[in-house]
């Protein structure tokens, strides 16, 4: 027979015992119905009524005694046998189950003593057995919720909610968990939707209000913070991720609040020296990184931005974005292979990768002009000098470090000034040459000749006059230059 039917005989029932309240029957034949349906609370109110009409009647007994140990009631369900075995000594199925209601709270106080313990593990797996005898035990799907949490499985906190509304449509509490824990997984619309229902069963209900409020709040910010990104405001984005998005997904959260009863009534203690297992990164926690990565980096607060885009790939370590903009302020601080590092690690994911392909072109070159000599700063000018100034700090150059100006009084000082001049040289030459010199502010290719004065250059040419640097002193080569 399928839910709908039990549902149907159910209701039938239900006409019948208001034709004739006093046949127990109905209410008996309706409890099977609700026992099968899964209502096992409903069903558990109908074999009261039965056996306030029949109270010897042995197999509601029977069936009371399933309920009871369904719902995780084992004292009660163990004193039902006691009343069946004075009425029929013997019986076999009440027999059987009294054993299970004897390994049910075994398997109780075997939860109570791991937490005592703060053994998770062992909690965890002696629940689990539990709930195979007593799946309709509001407080041992409570004690899974609570367990779940502390472990942040918030897949396994939506599961067991669902189990308590499906036996209570209008159970506030267990909507205001499965609501959380889809905050915590990630699917902030659903958890929206089911925080507003909770607050329209139970509009007084306070971590359904405040819940409501909170995921409203984010997702107001995360509006905002994209928004920012649109409108490239990259101070104004760090500030909304900073401020607003990162404290609230990096707060605890405490899906079951206050205190955990039994079904007794009896608030459990060893519940509260349990702490939660590490630490819980939010699906999301790592886009914000990501976003915060992405707004240092385009404002030039490159260390930060490294630090943040760190921060994003250690929380997912398959993302794209944070490695580029992590590389992109790598090259803005001139740390070229740790750059080449991150965009080689997203061509190994994304071998198309257009920005990762460019980045590392960009990064080759630079690396390659990082490696060679500085000619703007062997001549002593800006990157940004006129060819006339170029020439003229190359004539004081020519003035000051010419070789034949140096004593031969210390051992290899004339060797040095050559080099030296060799390298003032070879900078002239491709700083005086504008297609030479886009080529070096390009990092392309110059084919250079090491040692200077490649390409029949003449030093001196271009300046009125001539220099002799002749009878200086001390031996070696001779420069004369007349014109």
């Amino acid at each position: 027979m399928k839910g709908q039917q039990y549902t149907a005989a159910a209701k039938l029932f239900g006409q019948a015992i208001a034709e004739d309240k006093g046949k127990f029957i109905g209410y008996y034949k309706r409890a099977l119905a609700r026992i099968q349906k899964g209502s096992v609370q409903s069903a558990l109110k109908d074999l009261d009524k039965v056996l306030d009409l029949k109270d010897d009647y042995v197999q509601a007994r029977i069936q009371r005694m399933a309920a009871l140990i369904a719902l995780g009631r084992y004292q009660e369900a163990q004193e039902e046998y006691a009343t069946i075995e004075q009425l029929k000594p013997g019986t076999t199925a009440a027999g059987r189950k009294f054993k299970v209601a004897q390994r049910g709270q075994r398997l109780y106080e075997t939860i109570l003593k791991h937490l005592s313990k703060s053994d998770m593990k062992g909690a965890k797996l002696a629940l689990q057995e539990a709930l195979k005898i007593s799946s309709e035990s509001r407080f041992l799907l409570t004690l899974q919720i609570f367990m779940a949490s502390m472990m942040h499985d918030y897949q396994s906190v939506a599961d067991s909610a669902m189990i308590l509304v499906k036996q209570n449509g209008q159970d506030a509490l267990a909507i205001t968990w499965r609501g959380i824990a889809f905050f915590m997984l990630d699917q902030m619309e659903v958890s929206e939707q089911l925080l507003k229902h909770a607050n329209k069963v139970h509009p007084d209900l306070p971590q359904a209000k405040r819940w409501l409020k909170k995921v409203k709040k984010f997702r107001k910010a995360l509006a905002a913070a994209t928004a920012l990104k649109q409108s490239s405001d990259w101070a104004a984005l760090h500030r909304e991720c900073v401020d607003k998005l990162l404290p609230f997904l990096e707060d605890a959260v405490e899906v079951v609040e206050g205190d955990i009863r039994n079904e007794q009534g009896e608030v459990i203690e060893e519940v509260q020296k349990v702490k939660a297992e590490g630490t819980y990164a939010h699906p999301f926690l790592y886009r914000v990184h990501e976003l915060n990565c992405e707004a240092l980096s385009k404002s030039g607060d490159h260390t930060r931005a490294i630090t943040a885009c760190t921060r994003a790939i250690e929380l997912n370590s398959e993302i794209i974005d944070a490695r580029i903009f992590r590389a992109e302020s790598e090259t803005a601080l001139e740390d070229f292979g740790a750059a080449q590092g991150d965009y080689q690690a997203v061509l190994n994911m994304d071998k198309n990768n257009r920005a990762a392909r460019q980045g590392m072109q960009r990064v080759q070159k630079l690396k390659k002009m990082a490696d060679r000599v500085d000619y703007y700063k062997v001549l002593g000018v800006g990157r940004d000098a006129s060819k006339s100034e170029i020439k003229k700090a190359f004539r004081k150059l020519l003035l000051e470090k010419h070789p034949d100006k140096v004593s031969g009084a210390e051992e290899g000082a004339k060797d040095r000034a050559e080099k030296e001049m060799a390298k003032i040289n070879q900078a002239y030459e491709v700083l005086s040459d504008p297609e030479r010199r886009g080529k070096y502010d390009r990092g392309e290719d110059l084919d250079e000749q090491p040692g200077g004065g490649g390409h029949g250059f003449d030093p001196f040419s271009g300046f009125a006059g001539g220099f002799n640097f002749g009878n200086m002193g001390g031996g070696g080569r001779r420069y004369t230059f007349t014109f």
